[in-house]
Protein backbone atom coordinates (compact mmCIF):
# COMPACT_ATOMS: atom_id res chain seq x y z
CA UNK A 1 0.00 0.00 0.00
CA UNK A 2 1.30 3.50 -0.92
CA UNK A 3 0.73 7.04 1.01
CA UNK A 4 0.99 9.71 -0.73
CA UNK A 5 0.96 13.41 0.63
CA UNK A 6 -0.02 16.41 -1.51
CA UNK A 7 1.72 19.61 0.03
CA UNK A 8 2.00 23.24 -1.10
CA UNK A 9 0.75 27.10 -0.75
CA UNK A 10 -2.99 27.17 -0.88
CA UNK A 11 -4.22 27.51 -4.32
CA UNK A 12 -1.79 25.95 -6.20
CA UNK A 13 -3.60 23.52 -6.97
CA UNK A 14 -3.20 20.47 -4.12
CA UNK A 15 -6.64 19.47 -4.48
CA UNK A 16 -6.39 19.18 -8.32
CA UNK A 17 -3.78 17.36 -8.33
CA UNK A 18 -4.69 14.34 -5.57
CA UNK A 19 -7.73 14.47 -7.58
CA UNK A 20 -6.20 14.14 -10.71
CA UNK A 21 -3.74 10.71 -9.08
CA UNK A 22 -6.83 9.34 -7.41
CA UNK A 23 -9.02 9.32 -10.27
CA UNK A 24 -5.90 8.24 -12.70
CA UNK A 25 -5.28 5.26 -10.19
CA UNK A 26 -8.90 4.26 -9.75
CA UNK A 27 -9.35 4.35 -13.73
CA UNK A 28 -7.01 1.99 -13.91
CA UNK A 29 -8.07 -0.35 -11.34
CA UNK A 30 -6.32 0.32 -8.32
CA UNK A 31 -8.07 0.93 -4.60
CA UNK A 32 -8.00 4.54 -3.76
CA UNK A 33 -8.70 6.14 -0.43
CA UNK A 34 -8.91 9.99 -1.49
CA UNK A 35 -8.77 12.00 1.94
CA UNK A 36 -8.61 15.61 2.57
CA UNK A 37 -7.54 17.25 5.76
CA UNK A 38 -7.35 20.55 4.21
CA UNK A 39 -10.05 22.89 6.02
CA UNK A 40 -11.12 24.13 3.07
CA UNK A 41 -13.56 21.64 2.15
CA UNK A 42 -12.92 21.69 -1.59
CA UNK A 43 -13.07 17.75 -2.36
CA UNK A 44 -16.41 17.63 -3.36
CA UNK A 45 -16.24 21.03 -5.56
CA UNK A 46 -13.23 19.41 -7.34
CA UNK A 47 -15.30 15.59 -7.37
CA UNK A 48 -18.45 17.12 -8.57
CA UNK A 49 -20.51 15.44 -5.92
CA UNK A 50 -23.01 16.93 -3.26
CA UNK A 51 -21.36 17.01 0.61
CA UNK A 52 -21.22 14.21 3.10
CA UNK A 53 -20.21 12.96 5.82
CA UNK A 54 -17.63 9.82 6.56
CA UNK A 55 -16.32 8.10 4.02
CA UNK A 56 -18.27 7.13 0.33
CA UNK A 57 -17.33 5.44 -2.87
CA UNK A 58 -17.41 8.35 -5.48
CA UNK A 59 -16.28 6.37 -8.39
CA UNK A 60 -15.50 3.01 -8.98
CA UNK A 61 -12.89 1.50 -7.01
CA UNK A 62 -12.53 5.60 -5.27
CA UNK A 63 -13.23 5.79 -1.52
CA UNK A 64 -13.25 9.48 -0.75
CA UNK A 65 -13.29 11.49 3.02
CA UNK A 66 -13.61 15.08 3.86
CA UNK A 67 -12.27 15.22 7.45
CA UNK A 68 -14.15 17.91 9.30
CA UNK A 69 -11.26 19.29 11.34
CA UNK A 70 -13.80 21.51 13.68
CA UNK A 71 -15.72 18.08 14.34
CA UNK A 72 -12.92 15.76 14.67
CA UNK A 73 -11.48 18.40 17.18
CA UNK A 74 -14.50 18.82 19.57
CA UNK A 75 -14.86 14.90 19.91
CA UNK A 76 -10.64 14.91 20.14
CA UNK A 77 -10.77 16.39 23.16
CA UNK A 78 -14.26 15.35 24.67
CA UNK A 79 -12.99 11.84 24.20
CA UNK A 80 -9.43 12.48 25.78
CA UNK A 81 -10.95 14.66 28.79
CA UNK A 82 -13.02 11.85 29.34
CA UNK A 83 -10.35 9.37 29.52
CA UNK A 84 -8.08 11.67 31.78
CA UNK A 85 -10.60 12.23 34.04
CA UNK A 86 -11.12 8.43 34.22
CA UNK A 87 -7.19 7.82 34.54
CA UNK A 88 -7.06 10.20 37.58
CA UNK A 89 -10.44 9.39 39.20
CA UNK A 90 -8.32 8.27 42.23
CA UNK A 91 -7.46 11.91 42.91
CA UNK A 92 -11.08 13.06 42.61
CA UNK A 93 -10.36 14.77 45.99
CA UNK A 94 -7.99 17.40 44.43
CA UNK A 95 -10.48 18.85 42.44
CA UNK A 96 -8.87 18.46 38.30
CA UNK A 97 -12.14 18.53 36.69
CA UNK A 98 -11.49 21.77 35.64
CA UNK A 99 -7.43 21.49 34.72
CA UNK A 100 -8.79 18.90 32.70
CA UNK A 101 -10.99 21.00 30.77
CA UNK A 102 -8.86 23.29 30.55
CA UNK A 103 -6.83 21.27 28.04
CA UNK A 104 -9.44 22.03 25.52
CA UNK A 105 -7.68 25.48 24.72
CA UNK A 106 -3.98 23.77 25.20
CA UNK A 107 -2.31 24.50 21.95
CA UNK A 108 -1.54 21.68 19.19
CA UNK A 109 -5.16 19.67 19.77
CA UNK A 110 -6.54 20.43 16.45
CA UNK A 111 -3.03 18.83 15.33
CA UNK A 112 -3.53 16.02 17.49
CA UNK A 113 -6.96 15.63 16.67
CA UNK A 114 -6.34 15.74 12.78
CA UNK A 115 -3.26 13.04 12.73
CA UNK A 116 -5.72 11.20 15.15
CA UNK A 117 -8.04 10.89 12.33
CA UNK A 118 -5.84 10.35 9.83
CA UNK A 119 -4.14 7.27 11.57
CA UNK A 120 -7.61 5.69 12.10
CA UNK A 121 -8.72 6.10 8.86
CA UNK A 122 -5.26 4.59 7.25
CA UNK A 123 -5.85 1.90 9.46
CA UNK A 124 -9.39 1.31 8.78
CA UNK A 125 -8.79 1.05 4.92
CA UNK A 126 -5.08 0.38 4.89
CA UNK A 127 -6.03 -3.96 4.30
CA UNK A 128 -8.47 -2.97 1.21
CA UNK A 129 -6.59 -0.30 -0.58
CA UNK A 130 -3.52 0.06 -2.92
CA UNK A 131 -3.35 3.46 -2.29
CA UNK A 132 -4.35 6.33 0.01
CA UNK A 133 -3.88 9.77 -1.42
CA UNK A 134 -4.01 12.71 1.04
CA UNK A 135 -5.17 16.05 0.36
CA UNK A 136 -2.90 18.20 3.48
CA UNK A 137 -4.00 21.85 4.92
CA UNK A 138 -1.86 25.21 4.66
CA UNK A 139 1.67 24.76 5.21
CA UNK A 140 1.86 25.81 9.04
CA UNK A 141 -1.04 23.26 10.14
CA UNK A 142 0.66 20.45 7.49
CA UNK A 143 4.42 20.87 8.84
CA UNK A 144 3.07 20.64 12.49
CA UNK A 145 1.23 17.57 11.74
CA UNK A 146 3.81 15.96 9.95
CA UNK A 147 6.42 16.59 13.16
CA UNK A 148 3.89 15.77 15.80
CA UNK A 149 4.36 11.67 16.07
CA UNK A 150 8.67 12.39 15.91
CA UNK A 151 8.10 14.67 18.56
CA UNK A 152 5.60 12.99 20.82
CA UNK A 153 7.19 9.65 21.01
CA UNK A 154 10.03 11.67 22.91
CA UNK A 155 7.54 13.36 25.09
CA UNK A 156 6.19 9.91 25.69
CA UNK A 157 9.25 8.39 26.07
CA UNK A 158 10.20 11.21 28.80
CA UNK A 159 7.04 11.19 30.71
CA UNK A 160 7.11 7.25 30.98
CA UNK A 161 10.41 7.57 32.25
CA UNK A 162 9.09 10.03 35.00
CA UNK A 163 6.05 7.91 35.72
CA UNK A 164 8.22 4.86 36.47
CA UNK A 165 10.20 6.78 38.68
CA UNK A 166 6.91 8.73 40.43
CA UNK A 167 5.62 4.66 40.67
CA UNK A 168 9.18 3.32 42.58
CA UNK A 169 8.85 6.20 45.33
CA UNK A 170 5.42 5.54 45.90
CA UNK A 171 6.22 2.15 45.70
CA UNK A 172 8.91 2.98 48.52
CA UNK A 173 6.04 5.12 50.58
CA UNK A 174 3.37 2.01 50.77
CA UNK A 175 6.01 -0.15 52.03
CA UNK A 176 7.13 2.50 54.85
CA UNK A 177 3.12 3.48 55.87
CA UNK A 178 1.28 0.09 54.44
CA UNK A 179 -2.46 0.82 54.86
CA UNK A 180 -1.97 4.42 56.65
CA UNK A 181 -0.31 5.19 52.99
CA UNK A 182 -2.31 8.24 50.65
CA UNK A 183 -1.28 5.72 47.99
CA UNK A 184 -2.72 2.67 49.10
CA UNK A 185 -5.49 2.64 46.67
CA UNK A 186 -3.89 4.12 43.95
CA UNK A 187 -1.34 1.20 42.84
CA UNK A 188 2.42 0.95 42.55
CA UNK A 189 2.59 -1.64 40.04
CA UNK A 190 4.52 -0.19 36.18
CA UNK A 191 1.88 -2.96 34.80
CA UNK A 192 -1.21 -2.19 35.91
CA UNK A 193 -0.85 1.83 35.87
CA UNK A 194 -3.47 3.57 33.86
CA UNK A 195 -0.98 6.22 33.22
CA UNK A 196 1.49 3.81 31.82
CA UNK A 197 -1.30 1.72 30.07
CA UNK A 198 -2.36 5.50 28.68
CA UNK A 199 0.84 6.67 27.13
CA UNK A 200 1.55 3.40 25.97
CA UNK A 201 -1.59 3.69 23.72
CA UNK A 202 -0.45 7.36 22.64
CA UNK A 203 2.98 5.99 21.94
CA UNK A 204 1.48 3.17 19.65
CA UNK A 205 -0.37 5.61 17.68
CA UNK A 206 2.47 8.55 17.33
CA UNK A 207 4.76 5.40 16.17
CA UNK A 208 2.13 4.24 13.86
CA UNK A 209 2.30 7.17 12.08
CA UNK A 210 5.66 7.99 11.96
CA UNK A 211 6.53 5.15 9.74
CA UNK A 212 3.79 6.13 7.81
CA UNK A 213 5.33 9.58 7.69
CA UNK A 214 8.34 8.17 7.21
CA UNK A 215 7.28 5.79 4.42
CA UNK A 216 5.14 8.21 2.19
CA UNK A 217 5.41 9.84 -0.60
CA UNK A 218 5.08 13.24 -0.48
CA UNK A 219 4.31 15.27 -3.72
CA UNK A 220 5.16 18.83 -3.44
CA UNK A 221 2.65 21.18 -5.24
CA UNK A 222 3.89 24.86 -6.66
CA UNK A 223 3.74 27.26 -9.78
CA UNK A 224 5.67 30.01 -11.16
CA UNK A 225 4.61 32.71 -8.53
CA UNK A 226 7.30 33.87 -6.75
CA UNK A 227 5.59 33.41 -2.78
CA UNK A 228 5.04 29.62 -4.23
CA UNK A 229 8.61 29.32 -4.59
CA UNK A 230 9.33 30.87 -0.90
CA UNK A 231 6.57 28.41 0.56
CA UNK A 232 7.89 25.65 -1.30
CA UNK A 233 11.10 26.40 0.15
CA UNK A 234 9.75 26.52 3.59
CA UNK A 235 7.92 23.34 2.96
CA UNK A 236 11.08 21.72 1.92
CA UNK A 237 13.36 22.84 4.69
CA UNK A 238 10.65 22.00 7.21
CA UNK A 239 10.42 18.77 6.44
CA UNK A 240 13.87 17.62 6.37
CA UNK A 241 14.44 18.96 9.72
CA UNK A 242 11.72 16.48 10.54
CA UNK A 243 13.62 13.51 7.77
CA UNK A 244 11.13 13.44 5.33
CA UNK A 245 12.37 14.50 1.69
CA UNK A 246 10.33 15.51 -0.98
CA UNK A 247 9.85 12.75 -3.87
CA UNK A 248 7.84 14.73 -6.56
CA UNK A 249 7.61 18.17 -7.52
CA UNK A 250 4.70 19.21 -9.63
CA UNK A 251 5.11 22.53 -11.64
CA UNK A 252 1.70 23.37 -11.62
CA UNK A 253 -0.73 25.52 -13.92
CA UNK A 254 2.29 25.69 -16.39
CA UNK A 255 2.14 27.92 -19.48
CA UNK A 256 5.62 29.01 -20.91
CA UNK A 257 8.56 29.08 -18.25
CA UNK A 258 9.43 31.97 -16.39
CA UNK A 259 12.22 33.36 -14.22
CA UNK A 260 10.70 31.81 -11.10
CA UNK A 261 10.34 28.32 -13.00
CA UNK A 262 13.77 28.09 -13.46
CA UNK A 263 14.42 29.29 -10.03
CA UNK A 264 12.27 25.99 -8.94
CA UNK A 265 13.51 24.07 -11.03
CA UNK A 266 17.14 24.66 -9.87
CA UNK A 267 16.07 24.48 -6.06
CA UNK A 268 14.36 21.43 -6.51
CA UNK A 269 17.15 19.81 -9.15
CA UNK A 270 17.80 16.55 -6.62
CA UNK A 271 14.77 16.12 -7.34
CA UNK A 272 12.08 14.95 -10.90
CA UNK A 273 10.11 18.18 -11.45
CA UNK A 274 7.32 17.75 -13.87
CA UNK A 275 5.46 20.47 -15.95
CA UNK A 276 1.65 20.13 -15.28
CA UNK A 277 -0.93 22.05 -17.55
CA UNK A 278 -3.00 24.28 -16.76
CA UNK A 279 -6.41 21.86 -16.18
CA UNK A 280 -9.26 24.21 -17.91
CA UNK A 281 -12.06 22.32 -16.63
CA UNK A 282 -11.23 20.57 -13.12
CA UNK A 283 -14.84 19.05 -13.12
CA UNK A 284 -14.36 16.43 -15.60
CA UNK A 285 -13.13 13.58 -14.52
CA UNK A 286 -11.90 12.22 -17.12
CA UNK A 287 -9.30 15.03 -17.98
CA UNK A 288 -8.53 15.02 -13.91
CA UNK A 289 -7.44 11.44 -14.65
CA UNK A 290 -5.54 12.39 -18.07
CA UNK A 291 -3.72 14.74 -16.15
CA UNK A 292 -2.04 12.44 -14.00
CA UNK A 293 -1.09 10.29 -16.54
CA UNK A 294 2.30 11.45 -17.11
CA UNK A 295 3.67 11.36 -13.72
CA UNK A 296 1.56 8.96 -11.77
CA UNK A 297 3.75 6.17 -12.72
CA UNK A 298 6.75 8.16 -10.99
CA UNK A 299 4.91 7.99 -7.85
CA UNK A 300 4.01 4.76 -7.91
CA UNK A 301 7.48 3.73 -8.09
CA UNK A 302 9.53 6.55 -5.73
CA UNK A 303 11.16 4.54 -2.87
Amino acid sequence: MRTVFFVGKGGVGKTTSSASLAFHLASAGGKVYWVSIDPAHNLCDIAGCRPFRGAREIAPNLLAEEIDMERCTEAYIEKNIARMKETYRYLGILNLEGAFDILRYSPGMEEAAVTAALADGIRRYRERIDCIVVDTPPTGLMLRMFALPFTSILWIEKLSEWRRTILGRRKTVNSILGKDSPYREAGDEAGEDPVLRELGVEAERASFLKAVFADACVVLVTDQERLSLDESLRIRDGLARIGIGISLVLLNKFRALNETGKRTIEAFSDRTVVKVPFVEDTADRKVLAETAAGWAELITRTE
